[in-house]
């Protein structure tokens, strides 16, 4: 709840109102007026006339998650009535407000229509026109094709266009809860895997292909933290044999950052760890001017294509260049459909990334995000993950705009944060060559600043779909699913059966760990949503390495394994005087994760380790996976022996 209450305050301090100032450059008087447009358009404030070749201030809407803010202008003042529906709105021109488009606010007459411009955009045309006093025909021409040729600049030579391998491919929808083809194809081939590894695991145990279990891990959120935690337990589950038998890795938040760049990288698990343990210590702000100019490209590519673009892409931008430093030069150009090619064989675990939704009075229901799609079973409809962030109307694509970046990926899984952007960006801009980059990120940090953004935003690919009750929204918002819980069950509950898992496996890094609150909170999600879960008892979970729950009277529910960020002391005494143990007794001797967490430097929001800081919790995820070898084998047997 403490937790929830940080978020809540975070996003106040950002909603807040500020003066925008509006130049009439046209050849008539207009009026114009603010508005939130979401469902439809409402007006806030009054209309204000603003006189040919004059300027007025005019209040900017505080920001809310669920309308877009602009503001409409017309040569008649009857038009901008209180409420707009959106067929009245289409006969009456507008510009969008929000504080990415900058503080002021250029109209213009663009033949015989009217047109609105932000300063980057007038900046563009500004040499074309600043020996005329007024708008001509000609300068209007002039105006556009300049713009345009900027616009095709970028669509045509950046490297986020040259990179997409889908850049020309119309994309469709996908509608039922079935699984794609693609993790259909995967599932097929990691049984074979699976069952080699439970046939080692349990020395040529026989059992049917059929009968093959569907072992989950489950990674927390937790920032870096959980990032180096997830490593430390993935290694664990390497070393006793679990890794190779398990089908999903489901993440949000920091694991995200530690099982995404796995797969992207392809690198092994112990090479893995020992690339990450460098990463870590860079933090999130060393970038040279070529990897500055990187994340200026990818951002600079979604504005000519029409997209939103906040302080998510440029926080993403930073994670993408510290977790992806294996890519060198080409760190931001990363993508998560490049997965695919890792799976294709069946030797990989199939990561899901999580997010929630983050729409006005909606249910936090759970985005799943993959190589192959983007979707949730609340939906019921299915986007290519290439695709997602293009615009759609009637389940096709009406645009070829480049696919999202894994660091865009990234920064909108881990959006939970408190790192001062000011600071980081006071470090990183002057890197920024691009006069047009560093004006749109300088409006984005004029708002922004110290504070947290509050959810990423993409067109919504529902939009024009009967009986979809997502396609009233204009946009999506996506948040950090660790706002909802932060344990990432929903997507292999069972939701959608193909992807029922058999045994769960929770890795809880969470900041609190006392009482197993977010086991606690998916116990409840279960349980509302009518979904088979064995009874949990709490007490002292919190304490143990390990914890197993099961249901031997209902052979729906899965085995429920827990494993916190804790030091079993009872595990600890038993372990230590052992000779196969002292590497791990002297690298965690006296360490207490709960005191780091709160006081020290495994606080959530802290992006720069030592060296054997981030070894320290890596080594402890290990030690508890592996000191629990025989009770997982156990309990995986229980499941092999009743099927």
């Amino acid at each position: 709840m403490k937790k929830f209450l940080f978020f809540v305050f975070l996003i106040i301090l950002q909603t807040f109102a500020d003066p925008i100032k509006i130049c009439n450059e046209c050849r008539e008087d207009l009026y114009v007026a603010a508005y939130y447009v979401g469902e439809q358009a409402h007006r806030v404030g009054s209309v204000q006339k603003v006189e040919k070749w004059k300027s007025i201030s005019l209040e900017r809407p505080e920001r809310i998650w669920w309308c877009d803010r602009e503001i409409l202008f017309s040569t008649d003042t009857g038009a901008l009535k209180e409420e707009l529906t959106d067929k009245e709105k289409e006969n009456i021109f507008y510009k969008n407000i929000g504080s990415v488009q900058g503080s002021t606010v250029y109209l213009a007459n663009n033949g015989k229509d009217l047109a609105g411009f932000n300063y980057a955009e007038w900046s563009f045309v500004r040499p074309v026109i600043k020996t005329t006093s007024k708008w001509t025909a000609a300068t209007t021409l002039a105006v556009s094709d300049y713009a345009y040729g900027i616009s095709q600049g970028i669509k045509n030579s950046f490297p986020g266009v040259v990179y997409d391998q889908f850049q020309n491919q119309p994309a469709s929808l996908r509608f039922g809860n079935e699984l794609c083809w693609g993790e259909k194809a995967y599932v097929e081939k990691r049984k074979k895997h699976v069952k080699t590894a439970l046939k080692n695991m349990f020395d040529g145990l026989s059992f049917k292909e059929t009968k093959v279990p569907i072992i989950a891990l489950i990674g927390s959120g937790g920032g870096y933290r959980a990032m180096a935690c997830m490593i430390g337990s993935m290694i664990g589950a390497q070393d006793i044999g679990l890794l190779d038998a398990t089908t999903y890795i489901t993440s949000l938040s920091g694991s995200t950052w530690a099982v995404g760049p796995w797969l992207a990288t392809g690198l092994p698990l112990h090479e893995f760890k020992d690339y990450m343990i460098q990463r870590m210590t860079k933090g999130i702000t060393s970038l040279n001017p070529g990897c500055s100019k990187a994340i200026a490209d990818v951002i600079l590519t979604k504005y000519a294509f029409g997209q939103d673009v906040s302080i998510v892409d440029f926080y993403g931008g930073l994670i993408a260049h510290a977790v992806l430093g294996h890519f060198k030069d080409e760190r931001q150009f990363v993508y998560l459909p490049d997965q695919v090619k890792r799976l294709e064989d069946g030797s990989w675990p199939f990561p899901i990334y999580t997010a929630v939704r983050a729409d006005k009075k909606a249910e936090q229901n759970w985005w799943e995000i993959t190589p192959f799609e983007v979707g949730g079973s609340w939906l019921g409809w299915y986007v290519p993950t290439w695709a997602f962030g293009r615009k759609f109307n009637n389940g096709v694509s009406t645009d070829c705009a480049t696919q999202q970046s894994m660091g865009f990926y990234l920064g909108t899984f881990g959006s939970a944060f408190a790192a001062s952007f000011g600071r980081i960006y006071s470090e990183v801009r002057d890197n920024l060559y691009l006069h047009t980059t560093k004006f749109v990120l300088d409006q984005i940090l004029k708002k922004i600043g110290d504070k947290r953004l509050t959810a990423a935003t993409v067109w919504n690919f529902t939009a024009g779909l009967d009986n979809c009750e997502l396609a009233k929204y204009k946009k999506l918002r996506l948040v950090d699913a660790g706002i909802d819980f932060n344990l990432p069950y929903p997507p292999i509950s069972g939701q959608r059966p193909e992807r029922k898992a058999d045994i769960l496996i929770f890795l809880d890094y969470s900041a609190n760990i006392a009482g197993a609150e977010e086991l606690q909170k998916t116990y409840a999600y279960a349980k509302k949503h009518n979904l088979p879960f064995p009874e949990i008892d709490f007490t002292d979970i919190d304490t143990k390495a390990i914890s197993i729950f099961k249901d031997e009277n209902n052979p729906d529910a899965p085995v429920v394994m827990y494993l916190p960020l804790v030091q079993d002391k009872l595990v600890w005494n038993e372990l230590k005087e052992q000779e196969e143990w002292h590497d791990y007794i002297s690298m965690l001797e006296g360490f207490d994760p709960e005191t780091c967490t709160k006081d020290d430097y495994c606080s959530t929001f802290n992006f720069d380790y030592q060296e054997d800081e981030s070894q320290r919790l890596m080594a402890l995820t290990e030690f508890n996976m592996k000191a629990s070898k025989q009770k997982i084998l156990d309990a995986i047997a229980w499941v092999l022996e009743k099927s």
